[in-house]
C-alpha cells in the first residue's frame, strides 16, 4: 500500500511539471524583419506587452522580408510574460493575409 502511495505521487509530480509550460499567446503587426539574424520587429497590440517589441523566430519555412511586412501575426513566446528589454523566441506563429 505504501508503494502504491509513492507511485500515485511520483505520477502526480510528474504530470504537473509536464504540463507547466510557460508560453504567452499574442497578436500585432509585423514593422520589419532580418532573415540573416532572424529578428523580427513586431507592434505587440495586446494589452499584457503592447509596444514595438523585437523577437526572435527560428522558422523552417523561407520567410521573404517584403512579404510578411505589414501583415497580422499571431505568434506564441517562450515566456508567460513580456519582458521589457529582453529578446524572446517565437515558439509558433500565423501569418494572416489581407
Amino acid at each position: 500500500m505504501k508503494l502504491f502511495r509513492y507511485f500515485i505521487l511520483f505520477l502526480m509530480i510528474t504530470f504537473n511539471l509536464s504540463f507547466a509550460i510557460d508560453e504567452l499567446m499574442l497578436y500585432g503587426k509585423v514593422k520589419d524583419y532580418n532573415p540573416k539574424t532572424k529578428e523580427i520587429v513586431i507592434s505587440v497590440e495586446n494589452s499584457s506587452c503592447e509596444g514595438e517589441k523585437v523577437f526572435i523566430i527560428n522558422s523552417s519555412k523561407n520567410l521573404q522580408r517584403e512579404r510578411i511586412i505589414n501583415k497580422k501575426i499571431n505568434f506564441i513566446i517562450d515566456s508567460s510574460e513580456c519582458i521589457k528589454d529582453e529578446k524572446h523566441k517565437i515558439l509558433k506563429y500565423f501569418i494572416l493575409e489581407d
